[in-house]
């Protein structure tokens, strides 16, 4: 089968950290740590596993961060040994299943779940699985990974049948491939929902700041008012289709904000704040710069959502903090959440919102590639960005697929 795989060879890594902080771009060529290759498939490594044909696949920040040798990830290249199979938003069809499956049948069209849980590693549930916390499985340290599973980067892969969600026949293979990382703008709501009257901003306008608008308006309270900072003129647009009521460029930043929420700027310089503030940031960037200006954008008490993780921040204010007794909140992936009391896995709920109309994401996906054309895909997925944001907008990206169809 055909499959890209990543390998953590230090040259390569290396290699490829320096060309992406020389170029400002992903080293697809000479010297990559990605290749395409002809692999044999992977098979069933216990009788809870299904085997899965991967119909479709996005591109994730977070892969574009694995390629780009950002952030802490090389500190995890340290800890892996062989290649490291890409590729979590995905929707697949059941090939084969093993003995013990008991909720998913040959045939059976998926979309899959990244949080692993202690039962997928065939451990005794701690504390945080049992609560439907996966992400935050305090037995990381005890799991014994199989070898060449797969992923949605790859024809064929397999995964634990406690991972796979079923896709309805009313939501097409466009709309299930966004499922993943819009469960992850919905678990950033609901992690701690906004009520009525209350003022948003997200700052980042990519496929997680767009669910989240999508996802707040899903909540139904109508008296929420949202405002979205995007770089990008298609970006600002498309939060304005999902419910946004206003949208914000990089220029003039405080002075527009304050005028939406008619407050004074207090302060000088480099050190300003909103007196009034917002209710809830969510943070769709957290660097460095964009978490510094959520707290200074806040209201006293407000409450700041991490939800990006795209640099490891530093020289970070955090005095108004304590002086406006502020809340930093981390989110991470999905869980299982609560709204309207009813308990519910992340992805279940986007599944069931979608199919009823109640939360819409189908604007999102905008380029759609054969695994082939990976390079191609790769430069379209980091077309729009630029380290000083003056670069064209010549695709205009939302969220890259692979599309296996092609």
């Amino acid at each position: 089968m055909l499959s890209l795989i990543f390998n953590t060879n230090p040259i390569n890594i290396h290699y490829a950290s320096f060309y992406n902080r020389l170029t400002n771009s992903l080293c697809l060529d000479f010297g990559s740590p990605l290749k395409l290759v002809n692999i044999s498939e992977p098979i069933i490594p216990n009788d809870r596993y299904v085997k899965l044909k991967t119909r479709m696949c996005g591109i994730c920040g977070t892969d574009l961060g694995v390629l780009g040798i950002r952030t802490s990830f090389p500190n995890t290249f340290k800890k892996r040994k062989g290649p490291i199979f890409l590729g979590h938003e995905i929707v697949a069809e059941v090939t084969e299943v093993g003995k013990a499956v008991s909720k998913f049948k040959i045939g059976d069209r998926v979309t899959i779940g990244d949080d692993k849980n202690c039962e997928t590693f065939g451990l005794e549930s701690c504390v945080f699985c049992r609560d439907g916390l996966p992400v935050l499985c305090i037995n990381k340290h005890k799991r014994e990974y199989y070898e060449n599973i797969g992923a949605g980067w790859s024809e064929y892969f397999v995964r634990h049948e406690n991972q796979l969600f079923a896709v309805p026949d009313d939501v097409d293979d466009d709309t299930a491939v966004l499922m993943e990382p819009v469960a992850a703008s919905l678990h950033a709501v609901l992690r701690s929902p906004p009520g009525e009257n209350d003022n948003i901003l997200i700052i980042g306008a990519g496929t997680i700041g767009l669910g989240i608008v999508s996802a707040i308006r899903s909540l139904g309270i109508e008296s929420i008012k949202i405002t979205v900072l995007g770089r990008h003129e298609f970006q600002r647009n498309e939060a304005h289709k999902l419910g946004a009521d206003h949208v914000v460029n990089e220029i003039s930043m405080y002075d527009k904000l304050a005028e939406i929420l008619d407050t004074p700027i207090l302060g000088e310089g480099g050190n300003q704040i909103l007196n009034k503030g917002f209710n809830y940031v969510y943070d769709c960037i957290s660097s460095t710069t964009s978490i510094d200006n959520g707290l200074r954008w806040l209201s006293p008490r407000g409450n700041l959502i991490v939800v990006g993780m795209s640099e490891t921040p530093k020289s970070i204010d955090f005095t108004l903090v304590a002086r406006r007794e502020l809340n930093i909140l981390g989110t991470h992936g999905y869980a299982h959440d609560s709204w309207e009391n009813v308990r519910q896995h992340t992805i279940a709920r986007c599944i069931d919102w979608i199919n009823n109309g109640r939360l819409k994401i189908d604007s999102l996906l905008t380029h759609k590639f054969p695994l082939s054309d990976y390079k191609n895909a790769f430069k379209v997925a980091t077309s729009h960005y630029s380290a000083n944001g003056l670069k064209p907008e010549p695709n205009k990206t939302i969220k890259v697929a692979f599309d296996y169809a092609l």
